[in-house]
């Protein structure tokens, strides 16, 4: 009588990448030693009978259990095979961003959906290449190329190059325009008038900037001096009467302030 169930053994086949990761499908061969049927599951899936070797090439951490039952009926106990598979190099991608009288900041994205992303490099315009730890500026204008490289744990890699324009950008302080002349309302024509530009932040006088004074439908233009001052004589030679007055930077509505009112 026989009670001794069969044995099976199995062989596989792929390319072997790095940690115990394959990075293709894997062929399972299945070797009883007797006559017997086998069968075989994967991922715990619905039970297939063996006939021939067959591949695996699903990813990730794969369990294939098979067993086999003698002509005599006995089978042996379940058996199981570990597999780790990626054939899927990570995902890279990028960001920037600019840093106003700095730069672009450029940031590496890079994941991996199985055996995870190792190394991400990258280089400047055909240079060293560099571990990429951090997000890492670029602080010299012009068109720079960029090429980046990550490797995941099972050795598949992936490379990407882009050309970033670097345009520093430079942004001009808040300011403030206040109308510093004589603010009694009362004015003979001709008409001095005078403003002071400050910087809003520190509160410092700003020269060099062109100011407009709109004076009824009369326009002047005034230079900010050293201190931020900037004056202009209008002759208005119109009627007594109510006149509103204006002053901003030449040509920026954004910065006008309708300040006083004139009576002549």
């Amino acid at each position: 009588v026989d009670v001794v169930p069969p044995e099976t053994s199995f062989e596989l086949s792929g390319t072997m990448g790095l940690n115990d990761w394959y990075i293709s499908g894997v062929t399972v061969t299945l070797t009883v030693n007797e006559e017997a049927t086998t069968a075989y599951s994967i991922n715990g899936g619905p039970w297939l009978s063996y006939n021939e070797p067959f591949v695996v090439r699903l990813e990730g951490d794969v369990t294939v259990s098979y067993n086999s039952t003698d002509t005599a009926g006995n089978t042996e106990v379940t058996k199981e095979i570990s597999l780790r598979i990626d054939m899927t190099p990570p995902d890279l991608d990028y960001d920037t961003d600019s840093i106003p009288r700095e730069g672009i900041l450029v940031t590496i994205i890079a994941s991996d959906s199985f055996s995870g992303f190792g190394d991400v490099e990258y280089s400047l315009d055909g240079n060293l290449w560099l571990l990429y730890n951090d997000p890492f500026l670029l602080s010299e204008e012009g068109l720079i190329t960029v090429h980046f490289r990550a490797t995941d744990l099972a050795g598949n890699s992936v490379a990407m190059t882009v050309e970033i324009e670097v345009i520093i950008e430079i942004l001009t302080p808040p300011t403030e325009l206040t109308y510093s002349g004589d603010d009694s309302g009362v004015y003979s024509d001709p008409v001095y008038l005078e403003a002071l530009l400050l910087d809003g932040i520190n509160h410092l006088p700003v020269p060099g900037k062109t100011i407009l004074f709109t004076l009824g439908t009369k326009n002047a233009y005034a230079v900010t001096d050293a201190d931020g001052l900037a004056s202009v004589i209008i002759i208005l030679d119109q009627e007594e009467g109510v006149y509103a007055l204006a002053i901003s930077f030449a040509g920026d509505d954004d910065h006008r302030h309708h300040l006083i009112q004139v009576s002549l």
